[in-house]
């Protein structure tokens, strides 16, 4: 009976896994890795390999509007020079529209020629190695936000065919994360603005000059963020609050036709300056995403970029908010 359900596939025949040197790539890096199998009792194998796949995909949907159509309607009278025509339009319509595109990235299989006809019960590793192509773009998933999905992805999969009359083999699928190496300087940045405050447009209650100050641009998942915060407060009325915000920015691509979708990934407020005060600050934002949101490094793809801004905002009641943004880079140091 066991024979009979080794040949139909349905037994407990064992189980494989992937094991990885590293928990990330770089493009041009080499994967080293292993097979782990564990058979159960003998196997009749027909063939042992490793695949890795990427792709990039983006799809969304969106309205589309078609504009009012003449419709010319002309009748004539026996009188040629009077002439009557009638200009029917027809409705606006509105239909839902579906933009997508993807392309391959990667697609390669390693065959193992070194593998028993019949593998017997117990524990088996079989290593490999292969190159990752220099010109892969970084892993990234937008998770649908703002109706846009935008993933690049990379997998790798393992897989034991056998010998039996449905071919149930032993499989493994992780995923394989590569990201873009850092490119460009650590180089220092700064914004600053001198805003007017002004209450409807008219009445005038001095100036704020504001100027946020980075010591790099380059940073990593998790890293502490500090600015020199300078606020010199001419007006007479109080800055009651200062709020930074790490916003990643997605643009997609299908076709002619693009969009765009921002996520504020984490953000911290800090004490505002009183009028008249002149306050210089240190203030401090650890770059971790909240609700469970992965803060991903850049990349840039053929029809996906994600990118990041710093966006600080001081508060000043019910008048001007007075903003700033400096571009940042996120990466895997």
């Amino acid at each position: 009976m066991q024979c009979v359900g080794l040949w139909f596939g349905a037994t407990d025949k064992g189980s494989l896994y992937i094991s990885l040197d590293k928990s990330h790539y770089f493009p041009g890096d080499l994967v080293t890795g292993a097979l782990h199998v564990t058979a159960l009792q003998p196997l009749q194998c027909t063939e042992l390999a490793v695949s890795v796949a990427g792709s990039e995909e983006v799809s969304w949907t969106a309205m589309c509007h078609s504009p009012p159509v003449d419709k010319g309607n002309v009748s004539a009278t026996l009188d040629t020079t009077n002439v009557t025509s009638t200009i029917e339009k027809k409705n606006a319509s509105s239909t839902m529209e579906t933009h997508k595109t993807s392309r391959r990235l990667l697609q390669k299989e390693f065959v193992f020629h070194n593998i028993p006809l019949q593998l017997l019960p117990g524990d088996h590793v079989y290593p490999f190695q292969f190159e990752l192509p220099t010109d892969l773009p970084g892993s990234f998933d937008n998770n649908d936000h703002g109706g846009i999905k935008a993933k690049i992805s990379y997998t790798i999969r393992g897989t034991l065919s056998l010998d039996s009359l449905f071919r149930r083999g032993l499989t493994d699928t992780k995923s394989l994360f590569v990201y873009m190496r850092p490119i460009g300087f650590i180089a220092p940045s700064v914004a600053e603005a001198n805003e007017a405050i002004r209450f409807l447009c008219c009445f005038h209650y001095g100036t704020c000059h504001v100027q946020i100050a980075l010591s790099k641009t380059l940073y990593g998942p998790g890293d502490i963020l500090e600015s020199q915060c300078s606020i010199r407060n001419l007006s007479a009325k109080d800055v009651s609050s200062v709020r930074y915000e790490l916003v990643r920015l997605v643009h997609v691509a299908a076709g002619d036709t693009r969009n765009r979708c921002s996520k504020a990934i984490c953000s911290a407020s800090f004490p505002g300056v009183a009028r008249g005060e002149h306050v210089v600050q240190t203030h401090s934002l650890q770059l971790l995403g909240h609700d469970g949101t992965v803060l991903y490094p850049s990349t840039r793809g053929e029809f996906v970029s994600c990118s990041y801004v710093l966006k600080v905002s001081c508060a000043i009641g019910w008048f001007t908010s007075i903003q700033l943004e400096l571009p940042l880079a996120i990466a895997v140091l």
